[in-house]
């Protein structure tokens, strides 16, 4: 059993699983310390965010050493080596494009792209990737939250996450993000919404910046390392100064402070104790600030800055070569300088000491991945000569447990559900986008085939809407991709930090969805589905539309998302998801039948959900249903003339005019026709020709008067039939039935046939179909999700 760590140390698991001790802050933290300012000199604030038994620890000391890195052939940082002791704070400066931020995204392992050499140790160890989100805190520049939280509820949000339950009651969260939202200095806006830079009006970029180092700042129980990321660019001298004051009272308070800084004023210098000067990806300052010093050593190497002129703006200026781009030898003559410095030299062979220390020296020389942690076989104290290089993935770090999260799944959902979804719900625009999406696409409908008739127009128009119901829960919600790329961005940040499983981020998603589509749904189908007139009135039929509706809809929604995280850009997105639902109308069955697709498409036919709900919906409409179209018979002509009699019928039989009187009955039977179907046919029956043969085509009416008797056989038995058929009468003395009205029956089966669809089918398999869709969805949103972190190219 290993021996309890000395008192006032703390245990922190490493990368080779053991738990290193973080011993009390050297001589040299204490030194530093001692040289900045309390807050009763007016220098920062105190600024306690983690609970009473963390007062008075130290952060977190950082040690880079020998860090390069590079992007395909080109050097974008090299031999980076230094020290940043508990409680120090650190700024970053250089000129646009020298590889400041660059710098702090390996330092707080976020590089992503190229590969890199040298090794970031945190208090003497490589740092487990569950260590590094729970001590590590991370401003970026731009703010991502949900533009419709207040800065209290996101300070709040980033807190019950972070913060365990079980070691932290509601209250003592609450005392401590009102404690920051004072320090801060956001008590008046503490309910105003953070809002965005395109739809929602929100706070200030100054005060964004603050709520930003809020949320970062409540999410460590104890003093760690807080990295920013340009926090004053884009301010003025004023804000951006209270911004660094802030940030002093942090270090102050034993955090350990790295951060870069853009174009900083005489003020803003005084609160940092270290400088870290990055030219053309070359450093030629690693330590501590001291204006006088930092100018004499330079002055050693020829540099001369005049009294008027701040000696960092000067070098920045002098050696960074503005808009020319650096000098070779100037830029010589600065790294000998850095090289010669004292104070400099100090804090580097600190750095060598602590790799040195920990067994690296010598043995991260090699080229490898970001983000990818450096272990020697057989333990980290073997020789050079005995022990390989072995890079493992920071992956493996990870352990999929409890300890790794400050909160159970459910809590996760609950407090997903109560910050995230709730906030959602409050806000507006986003409620209005999603309903708005369902009602006035259904208004449109209603309004354009409302009262249809069961004839063969309102048949046509009705199987056109149900092919058009799929496409338009699908299509339209691509529309949600550029906001879908925003909650992207936040949950990146969020999952850096450690906030929560990705399970557990992709449930909210879904119960969030789930519950907007579902009132969409409802609002979708009472407006369409008694507008039309030809749906069938009964209580099933609605509900199952409904639930169509509702799970095509929530499929679709889900696709989206899955879309916005399978995508590099948004462009991407935009194409890949309107490419899938084009595809699944495509194969659906309504433009062509399964039968006549090309072989090598037909698979297609089978993955496509909006395949399962047109067929699904087209069960529900005609199966079992007969449509019934009739027309009044009216065999006469207006004002008499072209009236069919049998009288006109034997005189035209009589006096041979048979083709004619044919063609004039053809007309009628088609009228009727025509009127009971509402359909207007594109030819006439009458010119129907018999073809056939070695013989011409023969007009119908011609035919028939071919195959009728020859004309003294007609004359001798056609006066006869009027005696034959005036009879009011059958032989027991029913009267004869008498056709006022011609009804066509046409049957929902051989509607289903004509499509190819089986009329036996169960339309519920087919909503089950649907619904099954809805988990495999489901469950790439979630792979996805898990993935999606690796676009963040840094």
């Amino acid at each position: 059993m290993s021996a309890p760590p000395p008192q006032g140390s703390h245990a922190i698991e490493m990368s080779n699983g053991t738990m290193a001790t973080e011993e009390p802050a050297s001589e040299d933290s204490s030194a530093n310390a001692s040289r900045r300012l309390s807050p009763k000199e007016g220098r920062s604030p105190t600024f306690f965010t983690a609970d009473d038994s963390s007062r008075g620890q130290e952060g977190i000391r950082l040690v880079v050493y020998d860090v390069s890195c590079r992007i395909g052939k080109k050097d974008t940082l090299k031999e980076v080596t230094g020290v940043v002791e508990p409680g120090e704070f650190y700024g970053v400066m250089g000129p646009s494009g020298a590889g400041k931020t660059m710098l702090m995204d390996i330092v707080c392992f976020r590089k992503s792209l190229g590969k890199v050499k040298g090794c970031v140790l945190y208090n003497g160890k490589q740092p487990t990737k569950d260590f590094v989100a729970h001590n590590v805190a991370y401003v970026e520049q731009q703010i991502t939250v949900q533009p419709a939280f207040t800065v209290e509820e996101a300070i709040m949000f980033s807190a019950m996450l972070k913060r365990p339950r079980n070691r932290f009651t509601r209250e003592e969260i609450e005392k401590t993000v009102d404690h920051v939202i004072e320090q801060l200095g956001l008590q008046k806006i503490r309910k105003s919404r953070v809002g965005n830079s395109r739809l929602v009006r929100g706070i200030s970029g100054g005060e964004a910046r603050r709520v930003s180092i809020g949320i970062s700042l409540v999410q460590l129980t104890r003093p760690g390392l807080l990295c920013l990321d340009e926090p004053t660019t884009g301010l003025d001298s004023a804000i951006g100064n209270d911004i660094l004051k802030l940030i002093r009272g942090c270090a102050d308070e034993g955090w350990t402070i790295f951060t870069t800084i853009h174009n900083p004023s005489v003020m803003m210098m005084d609160h940092i104790d270290g400088l870290v000067l990055v030219v053309s990806s070359r450093i030629i300052w690693f330590g501590p600030y001291d204006h006088e010093a930092i100018k004499r050593d330079f002055e050693c190497h020829a540099f001369h800055c005049e009294k008027s002129q701040h000696v960092v703006e000067y070098l920045l200026q002098v050696v960074g070569g503005g808009s020319r781009g650096s000098n070779e030898e100037t830029l010589a003559r600065a790294c000998a300088a850095y090289e010669g410095s004292e104070g400099c030299t100090e804090n580097r062979d600190r750095a060598v000491r602590y790799a040195e220390e920990a067994g690296l020296v010598g043995l991260c020389s090699e080229w490898r991945r970001p983000k990818r942690a450096v272990k020697l076989e057989g333990g980290e104290h073997n020789t050079k000569s005995a022990g390989k290089l072995q890079v493992i993935s920071s992956l493996a770090n990870f352990h999929l447990d409890e300890k790794t999260f400050s909160n159970s799944i459910f809590q996760e959902i609950g407090i997903l559900l109560r910050f995230r979804t709730f906030t959602m719900l409050k806000d507006p625009s986003f409620v209005l986008s999603r309903l708005l999406l369902f009602v006035l696409q259904s208004l449109v409908f209603a309004t354009f085939w409302a009262n249809r008739s069961k004839n063969m127009s309102g048949l046509i128009d009705t199987i056109a809407v149900l092919f058009a119901i799929p496409i338009t829960l699908s299509l339209p919600f691509g529309l949600f991709i550029p906001e879908l790329f925003e909650q992207r961005a936040a949950y990146i940040r969020e999952s850096h930090e450690g906030c929560y499983r990705t399970f557990s981020y992709c449930c909210s998603v879904f119960l969030t969805e789930g519950v907007l589509v579902g009132v969409g749904a409802i609002l979708y189908s009472c407006i369409i589905y008694f507008a039309l007139g030809t749906f069938p009135q009964t209580a099933g039929h609605f509900f199952f539309f409904l639930l169509t509706a509702w799970a095509v809809a929530l499929n679709s929604v889900l696709f989206a998302n899955l879309a916005t995280n399978l995508s590099r850009s948004m462009e991407i997105a935009l194409l890949i998801a309107p490419l899938y639902w084009l595809w699944n109308c495509l194969v659906m069955g309504f433009i062509t039948q399964y039968k006549n697709m090309p072989v090598y498409y037909r698979w297609t036919y089978w993955l496509a959900y909006l395949q399962y709900a047109f067929y699904g919906l087209n069960l529900n409409q005609f199966q079992d249903e007969l449509w019934e179209m009739c027309a009044g018979l009216d065999m006469g002509g207006e004002d008499g003339t072209g009236e069919i009699t049998l009288d006109s019928i034997i005189d035209a039989l009589t006096n041979g005019n048979v083709s004619s009187e044919v063609g004039m009955l053809m007309d009628k039977v088609q009228g009727t026709l025509e009127e009971a179907t509402a359909f207007t046919f594109p030819f006439e029956i009458k010119d129907a020709s018999c073809s056939a043969e070695n013989q011409t085509d023969v007009p119908l009416p011609n035919m028939v008067e071919a195959y009728l008797p020859p004309g003294n056989m007609l004359n001798t038995f056609l006066p006869l039939l009027p005696t034959f058929l005036n009879g009011q009468s059958d032989g027991d003395g029913e009267p004869k039935p008498v056709c006022d009205r011609l009804c066509i029956p046409v049957p929902g089966e051989g509607l289903l046939d004509m499509y190819g669809m089986d009329v036996n089918a169960n339309k519920w398999n087919k909503l089950g179909i649907v619904v099954l869709f809805i988990v495999v969805h489901f469950t790439l949103l979630c792979f996805s999700t898990s993935i999606c972190k690796r676009f963040e190219k840094r």
